[in-house]
């Protein structure tokens, strides 16, 4: 995958920020009258412990007191001390990474800092940032949960990807640290791909058997391609969350086979070899490949399926230019037909041409 994989995590909304300490799990971050910061040991019900994450660029996120949004964007100060200051100091952005227990590290996004919670609770102690430790003391929980589909989602959860850049909501429990687990709760097998921007972890398919799991070690949020043997060009794409279960409660719909189409967008040309075509593939996940051939061709150059992995490429030795047929992942009707030109790379940037029509 290309950036779509780097969708927003967590849905902009509306949030209390609570303590993921088991020893102190109704402490709330609450925004006082001067802009400081500190936590309560109980819910109230005025904004000050309301906060709206939003998302930002690269993945980022800001988080800005419900209060008072014109001067309450979240940040850390010159001493490490959280406040919703003056509109003077620049906007800081957030990074939420999740772990276990349905619980997330709050880090600031320019540098290795996470929020604390501190050592007293209810006084006026402020809160700060401090080098990540990995401990309960940086755990934090988003109220209401941002991993469970809430009504105004339901459509969403029922309803295809329009593309692999196109996430369907989905039911998320705790997992396991550094890995991203996909249960299949359908009574028929289904075929599941996880892309992965390290080279060395597999982005190829595999079948999960009704019932059963499957857990990938990742170590960032990546994109979950499903899809089924029953339909030609029926799948779904799921956010995958490092250290949750993505559950696949919802049957897939099969959907009207149209034929291959051919793909313009999406694709780019690079000087190649002589008297070859290459196919690269610049995406996260793998791709199969055919490059079809005609009656000037020698019966050597076959026409087999190639897989190419994320960021290799394949070349083909062929008399003149020909049709490039490719598919992504596990959907076996969902090919995309490419010109591919002889002596040039062509460069696969984006899945979504060979998303449905």
């Amino acid at each position: 995958m290309t950036a779509t994989a780097t969708l927003p995590l967590i849905p902009n909304d509306v949030y209390r920020i609570r303590s993921g300490n088991p020893n102190n799990l109704d402490a709330y971050l609450e925004r006082k009258p001067d802009g400081s910061v500190t936590v309560q040991p109980s819910k109230q019900s005025s904004d000050s412990q309301m906060w709206t994450i939003s998302s930002a660029a690269g993945g980022d996120y800001t988080i800005t007191s419900v209060s008072n949004p014109r001067e309450g964007n979240l940040r850390v100060n010159d001493i490490n001390e959280l406040e919703c200051g003056t509109a003077r100091r620049p906007t800081s952005t957030w990074t939420i990474e999740p772990r276990d227990r349905d619980t997330y590290v709050i880090g600031c996004a320019a540098n290795a800092l996470a929020i604390n919670l501190p050592r007293q609770i209810g006084q006026s102690q402020p809160v700060t940032a401090s080098s990540r430790n990995n401990r309960d003391n940086q755990r934090w929980i988003l109220d209401p949960n941002p991993l469970l589909v809430r009504p105004d989602q339901t459509q969403n959860a029922t309803q295809p990807g329009s593309g692999p850049g196109t996430a369907a909501a989905g039911r998320y429990t705790s997992g396991t640290s550094g890995n991203i687990i996909v249960q299949n709760n359908l009574k028929v097998p289904v075929y599941v791909a996880v892309s992965s921007s390290n080279r060395q972890n597999t982005a190829e398919p595999l079948t999960i058997a009704a019932g059963s799991r499957y857990n990938w070690m990742r170590g960032t949020p990546e994109m979950v391609h499903v899809s089924t043997a029953t339909g030609l060009g029926s799948f779904r794409t799921y956010n995958g969350r490092v250290g949750f279960t993505l559950h696949i409660d919802d049957p897939i719909p099969d959907l009207q086979w149209n034929g291959v189409t051919s793909a313009i967008s999406g694709v780019e040309y690079a000087p190649g070899l002589a008297g070859r075509i290459v196919v690269q593939n610049t995406l996260h996940f793998a791709i199969y490949v055919i490059v079809m051939s005609n009656y000037f061709d020698p019966a050597s150059h076959t026409v087999s399926r190639f897989a190419i992995s994320p960021g290799e490429s394949e070349s083909w030795t062929r008399h003149g230019s020909q049709v490039v047929l490719v598919s992504m992942a596990s959907t076996p009707g969902l090919v995309r037909a490419y010109h591919g030109r002889i002596g040039h790379t062509l460069i696969i940037k984006s899945a979504d041409s060979m998303s449905l029509p």
